[in-house]
């Protein structure tokens, strides 16, 4: 790949003709942006060694092609995802076993969706829940504007009100003056400014409940001192 830059058109990252590349088709403006903007910033980094663009990884007959894939502190390599919310979850699951296998921490992240304002009620998707899980109570979102967030689904309460109301016997009855838990809909609370290279690497036990299976995985992701735990 090569970085194009014009006048007409943002600078982006295109393939050298006659490369025909299925990873690149049906792909955004914002997701190329995204992939110049995150390869731009780590390339000044002296922590970061070995970085690429859609450069292929081949292991013992297992492949990937992240969207970005580097070397954090010389020994710890990373993969980079950037993926729409409508992806899959059983998808995202066996690519990211497949990096487990790899020995590559990977970092999933989703275009941020339009109808999702910080503090306001909304509904995620099943990739965004899944994600949430996975990163132990984040999913990491790219913002057009902001760029890299990450966002905690806090719980959402419905409060029922009270009424009074008469049963099929003529008796007056009251009822509903409680709230409960939306199993639907959340809050997203959203972290402040997030350089990529202050989240860490992180090995993730497999975890099963009633809810959700998580594979053993390598991850990047905040901290443990920032990180909320999620509860499905």
């Amino acid at each position: 790949m090569f970085l194009k830059k014009g006048t007409v058109r943002v600078h982006h990252f295109a393939h050298r003709p006659p490369v025909e590349c299925a990873y690149a088709n049906g792909e955004t403006m914002e997701h190329m942006r995204a992939k110049e903007e995150i390869y731009t910033a780590l390339k000044s980094s002296p922590r970061v060694t070995k970085l690429a663009i859609e450069a292929p990884i081949q292991k013992n007959g297992i492949g990937a092609r992240p969207d970005v894939r580097f070397a954090l502190d010389g020994d710890t390599f990373v993969a980079v995802e950037f993926q729409r919310a409508s992806l899959d979850p059983r998808e995202i699951e066996r690519r990211t076993i497949n990096y487990f296998k790899l020995k590559v921490h990977v970092l999933w992240v989703t275009s941020w969706p339009p109808k999702l304002t910080p503090y306001e009620r909304y509904r995620p998707r099943e990739t965004e829940r899944y994600l949430h899980a996975l990163y132990f109570g984040h999913v990491f979102m790219w913002h057009p504007v902001e760029g890299l967030r990450a966002v905690h689904f806090d719980k959402y309460k419905i409060d029922v009100e009270e009424r009074d109301y008469y049963d099929g016997d003529g008796e007056e009855q009251s009822g509903g003056g409680y709230s409960y838990v939306s199993r639907q809909v959340v809050t997203p609370r959203v972290k402040g400014c997030l350089e990529l290279l202050s989240l860490r690497p992180k090995r993730r036990p497999a975890f099963v409940d009633k809810w959700r299976t998580l594979p053993e995985a390598l991850l990047l992701t905040l901290p443990e001192n920032e990180r909320s735990r999620a509860h499905w």
